[in-house]
């Protein structure tokens, strides 16, 4: 007879009756810090080995719907500590806010049941110590001043794990209240004073909470030399791969580090585990192993993929995804909780405080404990299998809200963000937003959201404006429309009663399940910035004019007019703000989440053999994000012409096949930076600045200097420099008394005469325009003055020039969601003149689209489409370089510029914080410049989020952050392509204070002809063949770095049979000729489909391309001044 299980409910109910005294069970509380989802062997991970963790689970049960009560450290700890939603307690964010001594903690209410207890690890539940002082503080909120008897570790959220040094240079180990000098890697002296504690206490009825450090950044092996030592400011910005010295690893290490880090975690499990069990406990003593928060996909300028294992979730540590909020969970006590069990249970943090205390036979709300607390004990679940009671969690990082209710997860990203809705049930990753098909269960859980929020006390309140009111389906008087408080007005007869199409003011995107009428309501004016009506024209609506426009609410400042159309099943009807879309008596609409394939695309054919949709440019894409979809690779040309430009590899577009390794590149700044800094009255007097964001710098030929137009001074005049070696600069003399300012200083807007200069602005330097006043064109901006909001001004204006004279001067639509930020660009592959949005959407800062065949068409920008936005891989600045709580990365700026056969465009990132928070703190905008290419002029492929040009983050440098691009974004000089850039140190001039906007210099960074992306080989040959291509030419020519290596090219016909064979080719150079063995040149195989095989020996291949004549002219696409081909100059 198996009496296994009878004991084990026996000794159940010892446990949970009150009229039984035993033995009270030992607890014993391991937590991770930073740990993936997917971290540990339990958990699915197959590259790294955790046996002691695969033990633990195998002696336990795996929680697999265990969460973080917050995405970051301090929040998590504090839910921890009291059983409460940490808003409740005082800590509402990393560094904001700090445990209130009112609260009861687990150690004191364990203490009171006689429990000793023991912290041995990361404290964490205050604020952030931002000098000596502040630091020497910390020793009278250590633990054992909120009821632990013992504790050794650290007070602040991260320490060097070998010098136990923190960023800042302060030395944070503590014995108790005492900064002590200990010698050891973190983790192995934690799990020594946890195995010392156990031994120690064998005796009495223990709590040991071990809160290790790992994997927690720096990331970094006991082997390791230490990164930060006394007295050394040494800030977190300064990535482990750059490290003073060059001493420590970079990105291609850091896997095989962390992988080290969660083998440290492994260990110090066993040890403590082993203690346990040498001390004779191991069958009344609960083992609980989890993590803080998710890991980390990428940080800062890393971006490996993943730098945690989150298992497939979406999301990160800061973020309240999955990956954020979802942690590792595994609960074990030999002989009471079954073994080998996995629970998909819907736990949090919060809820181990009344687990321990039931455990402990105490009483969760006693008379002294007035406070709520929110977690509910686990125990009878985890020992029965009783399900736990029904209830919702919430999650709120100050900035950011989630809530799950049963399987529905809502997600607000930010307080402009719309909701989004997934059910977990069938949609782990979160990848299927269904807040449009659901919208009265997203009201439902942002109303049950808000009340939370008022409840607990978030430091900020709940974003009201998302919840909007309950609509009815039928379009009458006084319907609530949209989700806005809008009630309808007086309704006409023939739309009365016509169902409403449940979506946000924004629109959306639907296909017809069921055909007949529907009917489109937007401003009947349909040159007004909110009008959709030539949008609706194009898609076959129809105006009725026998209905008067009307007001759809009371307040509407437009009336409205009715457009109608017959629609058939599978129709796409694209719907954009702001219109109103009614359904006749059996239509039936869904929303449409398109991923169209190219490969039956009808429209134009561009240089390079893809063919776009007819739809055109793209407007299906949304602010999810997530990395921009690639449809021409999913789907090349079946031949590609290469008559166009130098052939990169900064993709696969151009590769059947390849065993080369590709690595993408970095700039190098030049090491004398800035080299134009504010030197005149003007620029001094205006916050010290040069400020080249976005201005422009371009070759100009005929007079055979670089011309810079920059802003002198913050929202100073338009003025320029010029250059001959773009290292020395000359102010010429452009109005007779020494100035060399284009448009004066103003930023209030003179009506259709261009006479001040604006403030934000781009300039474009045409070189081939044969109208010189087309030389010059000027977007500005004129959103920054006091009276902007009620001037009735444009946010921009469009102008041509000479330079002298300025003309054509086109306002541009006034819409709420345009920002000041914005760009344009030249696109010479399709002759069109794109214009670079700045809007305001769910994700932040983002961008529009809009092409037109004119600069000065682009006015009408109520015609564009949304772009793209930053995405989940790219990294928010990380915590403590700022006060306050991390914010999401945001696409501050996109500039672009054609280089030979593609697009290159720069992505300006924000990263955080928030603008108050710079004011406040009196520092720039930590932006960093990555790039993006593009082989149809829209779809971006950003590979590398490494950081291209990235501000330095230290104090008083001149490039210390707020990294700005210009327009054209860089310059070919010599054999190198130069990028100019903008950057700021936040300083004034002696005397004056330091500030945002404050000392703005310009600088170079270098890179390589070609030097975006280069295919590389060992001292072992490797080979790549090209997909079938057709040429114009007839010699071969390579950029390649292989002086000690070799290169041997094969022309192959389309089946791959061999055509011809080169000369074996060494050297360094950006331009080589390949000879053939048998042949002169390839002239005999000009216009037919073949193919090239690189085989490559110790070398880097940078690109390849066929030209007309021997020279290695090609017939380029060069922009930045110098649209033709660059070696002609």
């Amino acid at each position: 007879m198996n009496i296994k299980p009878i004991l084990r409910i026996f000794f159940v109910l010892l446990l949970t009756s009150p009229l039984v005294a035993v033995e009270q069970p030992n607890i014993v509380l391991i937590m991770a810090d930073d740990l993936g989802y997917g971290d540990i062997e339990p958990f699915g991970n197959r590259q790294v080995e955790t046996p002691h963790l695969t033990r633990l689970a195998n002696q336990g049960t795996r929680l697999t719907q265990f969460y973080a009560n917050a995405p970051v450290c301090s929040p998590t700890r504090a839910a921890l500590l009291t059983g409460r939603y940490q808003q409740r307690t005082g800590v509402h964010a990393v560094y904001v806010g700090k445990l209130s001594r009112d609260e009861v903690t687990i150690a004191e209410k364990l203490g009171s049941l006689g429990y000793a207890t023991g912290i041995f690890g990361k404290w964490h539940v205050r604020g952030h110590a931002r000098s000596i002082k502040e630091f020497a503080e910390y020793r009278h909120d250590v633990p054992t001043t909120f009821g632990f008897d013992s504790f050794v570790g650290i007070m602040s959220g991260m320490i060097d794990g070998r010098s136990h040094y923190t960023e800042r240079g302060y030395h944070d180990w503590w014995h108790n209240d005492v900064n002590t000098k200990e010698d050891g890697y973190a983790t192995h002296l934690l799990a020594k004073h946890a195995t010392d504690f156990v031994r120690q206490h064998a005796d009495q009825p223990f709590f040991l909470y071990v809160p290790l450090t790992d994997i927690h950044f720096p990331w970094m092996t006991p082997e390791d030399e230490p990164y930060y030592a006394e007295g050394i400011n040494n800030p977190p910005s300064a990535y482990p791969e750059r490290k003073r010295g060059g001493q420590h690893h970079g990105t291609d290490r850091l896997l095989g580090v962390v992988h080290r880090m969660i083998h440290e975690v492994d260990v110090a499990v066993g040890q403590i585990v082993s203690a346990v069990e040498e001390a004779g406990l191991r069958d009344r003593t609960l083992i609980i192993f989890t993590s803080d928060n998710g890991g980390y996909s990428s940080y800062g300028n890393l971006n490996v993929g993943e730098i945690s294992n989150m298992g497939g979730l979406r999301g990160q540590k800061h973020q309240v995804y999955e990956g954020g909020i979802r942690v590792p969970m595994i609960a074990s006590m030999t002989g009471t909780i079954p073994e080998s069990q996995t629970s998909d249970a819907v736990a949090m943090t919060a809820d181990l405080f009344p687990t321990f205390v039931e455990l402990a036979g105490g009483d969760v709300s006693g008379p002294n404990d007035p406070k709520p607390i929110d977690g509910v004990s686990l125990w009878s679940h985890l020992t029965t299998g009783k399900p736990l009671p029904e209830r919702s969690l919430y999650w709120n990082d100050i900035q950011r809200w989630a809530m799950r209710d049963g399987d529905w997860k809502l997600v607000l990203t930010s307080p402009i963000a719309d909701p989004e809705l997934y059910d977990l049930a069938s949609d782990q990753e979160e990848s299927n937003d269904l807040s449009g098909t659901h919208p009265e269960r997203v009201r439902f859980m942002l109303t049950q959201m808000n009340e939370w929020s008022k409840d607990v006390g978030t430091l900020k309140p709940f974003p009201m404006h998302t919840i909007g009111e309950s609509q009815d389906a039928a379009y009458r008087k006084g319907v609530q429309l949209f989700i806005r408080k809008h009630a309808a007005g007086n309704v006409p007869d023939s739309l009365r009663d016509m169902t409403i199409q449940s979506s946000s003011i924004e629109g959306g995107l639907f296909q017809v399940q069921s055909g007949g009428e529907l009917a489109a309501l937007t401003p009947a004016d349909a040159t007004t910035p909110w009008s959709q009506a030539r949008k609706l024209a194009r898609q076959g609506f129809h105006k009725d004019e026998t209905i008067t426009p009307f007001r759809m609410w009371s307040n509407q400042q437009e009336p409205v007019a009715v457009f109608r159309k017959q629609v058939s099943t599978g129709d796409i009807i694209r719907i954009q703000k702001v219109c109103l879309l009614l359904q006749a008596e059996g239509v039936e609409l869904d929303v449409y989440k398109p991923s169209p394939s190219w490969r039956d695309n009808d429209g134009e054919t561009l240089y390079n053999g893809i063919v776009l949709p007819k739809v055109w440019p793209p407007d299906h894409l949304e602010p999810n994000g997530e990395p921009m979809p690639l449809p021409y690779l999913d789907a090349p040309p079946a031949v590609i012409p290469i008559n166009v430009g130098r052939q990169l590899f900064v993709d696969d577009f151009l590769i059947e096949h390849t065993d080369l390794e590709r690595k993408y590149h970095s700039t190098k700044k030049y090491a004398g930076n800035p080299v134009f800094v504010a030197e005149t009255e003007v620029e001094r007097k205006r916050r010290n600045c040069v400020y080249l964001g976005q201005g422009g710098l371009f070759w100009d030929a005929d007079a055979s200097l670089y011309k810079m137009f920059y802003t002198a001074g913050w929202r100073g005049p338009l003025a320029m420099a010029t250059s001959k070696d773009l290292i020395h600069w000359v102010r010429p003399d452009l109005d007779g008394a020494g100035n060399n300012f284009l448009l004066p200083a103003g930023t209030v807007w003179q009506g259709v005469d261009t006479t001040v200069a604006g403030s934000d602005n781009a300039v474009w330097f045409d070189a081939e325009a044969s109208d010189p006043m087309n030389r010059l064109r000027y977007l500005t901006c004129w959103m920054h003055h006091p009276g902007f909001s009620d001037s009735g001004s444009p946010t921009h204006s469009l102008t041509r020039s000479d330079g002298n004279h300025w003309m054509d001067c086109h306002p541009v639509d006034r819409l709420d969601r345009v920002s000041d930020y914005s760009s344009f660009f030249y696109n010479p592959f399709r002759r069109k003149w794109v214009h670079s949005i700045k809007v305001n959407t769910r994700l932040g800062r983002s961008r529009n689209y809009l092409e037109t065949d004119e600069f000065l068409e682009g006015t009408k920008i109520s015609d564009s489409v949304f772009w793209t936005a930053a995405d989940r891989l790219d990294a928010p600045e990380p915590e403590r370089t700022y006060p306050g709580e991390s914010a999401q990365a945001q696409l501050y700026n996109l500039s672009a510029v054609a280089y030979e056969s593609l697009m290159v465009g720069m992505h300006q990132i924000h990263r955080g914080p928030p603008n108050s928070v710079c004011q406040a703190g009196k520092f720039p905008k930590l932006c960093d410049l990555e790039l993006g290419f593009s082989r149809d002029g829209f779809h971006w492929h950003r590979p590398d989020r490494s950081g291209f040009i990235r501000g330095s983050r230290t104090e008083g440098a001149w490039d210390r952050g707020y990294i700005h691009t210009t327009t054209g974004v860089f310059v070919v000089h010599e054999d190198q392509l130069v990028f100019p850039f903008c950057a700021f140190s936040g300083k004034g001039l002696e005397g004056e204070p330091d500030g945002m906007y404050n000392g703005a210099a310009i600088g170079l960074a270098m890179l390589r002809l070609d030097g975006f992306a280069s295919l590389n080989a060992g001292k072992d040959e490797g080979t790549l063949l090209t997909r079938p291509v057709r040429f114009a030419g007839r010699d071969l020519h390579v950029n390649l770095d292989a002086p000690v290596g070799q290169l041997t090219v094969e022309l192959l016909d389309r089946d791959r049979n061999l055509l011809a064979t080169s000369e074996p080719i060494s050297g360094d150079s950006t331009r080589l000729r390949i000879r053939w063995l048998d042949r002169e040149d390839l002239s005999d195989f000009a216009g037919q489909p073949v193919r090239f095989r690189f085989k490559l020996s110790n070398g880097s291949l940078y690109s390849f391309w066929v030209s007309k004549e021997s020279n290695s002219v090609n017939d380029s696409a060069n922009d930045g001044g110098y649209r033709k081909n660059f070696e002609t100059r």
